[in-house]
């Protein structure tokens, strides 16, 4: 399907009306505003559910696609040189573990990073980790890398400052959860229905950049979905933030950070005195409705969640027993918009002229907040066209690139009744006292 086929010829100045001021909303919605021409309003409903609400996130130039790799470069210039970007990526350095199940990623890694002319990754043993974090003896068949230009970004902070950039260049931001979008049937959107009003959109360019919602939206609005391979399918994994002692935080501020591929990565907050995160990457859909759509849900306070908490703690104490004493101070559960090759959709709708989807971050396109959303905008003019996220099932077609396991078929309830029966669930439950790892 050619993207340009629905596109109108346009005038450079334009009316826009961004749903959701996420990491692709509001980075579009700021290179909008680099013409100052542009009407620009960003209708966001903030919920502790979505990725774009953390409070740090990791930083890698690293994938098995070159073409991935090659987004990741460009935005890394921006985080490097953009004085609103410039301040908030810290190069902290992360020591990364594949075991044999994931060595096939390093390989790829090492061949995406050779067809760009870049230095391979050196291959070491488990014995960096136990040197670096004095773990227990580790089973030495994981490969282990020292990446040390990866990096963390305060996200809280980047956030809020671009939001604020946003506004103080005259862009304008509403409050309101979207139920549907309403359409007129002869190839536009009419309006934009919200929990509280009906917003007019008959003279307006609209991008639906809602994450892990956009699929609800498009269901609830009777409009036609992308083919399965390019849906933004809603999937939720756990975080467990951390309260470490200033001595620990003061200790592992200054170490690599550590990520074990397809169980877990360990985050000391770049300037947050005491503040840490453990993420766990055992990903589930969670189907509802007569359609089966995955629906967002907090599932902070289930039975899954106290199990993948334990693991998690247990993971922790084996890989980095310094932390002992911390406590994980509390259970997340976070859902993003998860495409079939990771590779996001950004497109014209084929059948409303005057809707753009934009979505399908994948929990790993964060880290291009300061460039994606230029990737939007040559979208809705028509300057560029970029078939890697087109609508179109053969832009799919190539090989998982980013985190396969993210792209799953586990659904929520089947893991929460399996947890309902763990052992270790059940006591942790009745004592709700081993906060501590």
């Amino acid at each position: 399907m050619s993207i340009q086929g629905n596109i109108d010829e346009r005038t450079s100045a334009q009316k826009c009306l961004i749903i959701g001021g996420g990491v692709i909303g509001l980075s579009t919605a700021w290179h909008l505003l680099k013409d100052e021409r542009n009407d620009v309003t960003v209708l966001d409903h903030p919920d502790l559910l979505a990725p774009s609400r953390d409070v740090s996130k990791f930083f890698r130039v690293d994938y098995t696609d070159p073409e991935r790799m090659k987004l990741v470069m460009k935005s890394e210039e921006l985080w490097e040189k953009d004085d609103l970007f410039e301040p908030f990526l810290h190069r902290t350095g992360r020591i990364v573990a594949y075991s044999p199940t994931q060595i096939d990623t390093l390989n790829g890694i090492d061949r995406a990073r050779s067809e760009l002319n870049l230095s391979p990754r050196k291959h070491e043993t488990a014995r960096l980790i136990e040197s670096v974090f004095e773990s227990r003896p580790i089973s030495q068949e994981l490969a282990v890398v020292n990446n040390e230009d990866d990096g963390v970004v305060d996200w809280e902070r980047v956030m809020k400052n671009l939001k604020q950039e946003f506004i103080d260049r005259g862009g304008k931001f509403r409050d309101g959860r979207v139920l549907h979008l309403d359409s007129n049937g002869e190839g536009t959107i009419d309006a934009v229905v919200t929990s509280t009003e009906s917003i007019d959109a008959r003279q307006t360019d609209i991008i639906l950049a809602a994450g892990p919602w956009i699929m609800q939206i498009l269901e609830a609005s009777h409009i036609q979905q992308p083919p399965l391979s390019r849906a933004p399918i809603a999937t939720g994994i756990f975080a467990f933030h951390l309260d470490m002692t200033t001595q620990q935080w003061v200790k592992y501020h200054e170490l690599p950070r550590f990520s074990e591929i397809g169980i877990g990565e360990f985050v000391c907050h770049p300037i947050e005195v005491g503040a840490g995160k453990v993420t766990w990457t055992t990903a589930f859909i969670n189907p509802s409705g007569k359609r089966g759509i995955s629906e967002p849900r907090d599932v902070a306070n289930t039975d899954l969640g106290i199990r993948m908490m334990l693991e998690a703690r247990d993971w922790i104490r084996k890989r980095i027993p310094g932390l002992k004493g911390a406590r994980m101070k509390s259970i997340w559960s976070y859902w993003d918009g998860v495409t079939g090759n990771q590779q996001p959709i950004i497109v014209r709708h084929p059948k409303h002229a005057n809707l753009i989807i934009a979505g399908g971050g994948s929990y790993t396109h964060a880290k291009d907040l300061p460039y994606i959303g230029r990737i939007v905008t040559e979208v809705m003019q028509g300057t560029e066209t970029h078939n890697q996220f087109g609508w179109d099932e053969s832009s799919a077609d190539k090989q998982l690139n980013n985190q396969p396991l993210l792209y799953t078929d586990r659904v929520f309830g089947d893991l929460e009744l399996e947890a309902s029966k763990d052992q270790r669930v059940r006591d942790w439950k009745r004592e709700r006292s081993d906060w501590i790892i």
